[in-house]
């Protein structure tokens, strides 16, 4: 049987998998960008969610979803 932390560590596993495949899949699409002079990119922003059919972004400085 897994032990509280084995199962700690395996869930949040689970969501680094889920949000770097998020930002790869935004960054082909162009949403975000790998350049840092650009005003989309990446390291400007934190995944906070998928639902309606998309992942969502929030900008670290200006908390607003704007990608």
């Amino acid at each position: 049987m897994a032990t509280k932390e084995e199962i700690k560590s395996e869930f949040y596993i689970g969501i680094q998998n889920v949000s770097r495949k998020a930002f790869d899949l935004a960054i082909k699409e162009g949403r975000l960008s790998t350049d840092p002079l650009k005003d989309n990119y990446a390291g400007s922003y934190m995944y906070m969610d998928h639902y309606e059919g998309k992942d969502h972004f929030k900008n670290i400085i200006t908390r607003s979803y704007d990608v």
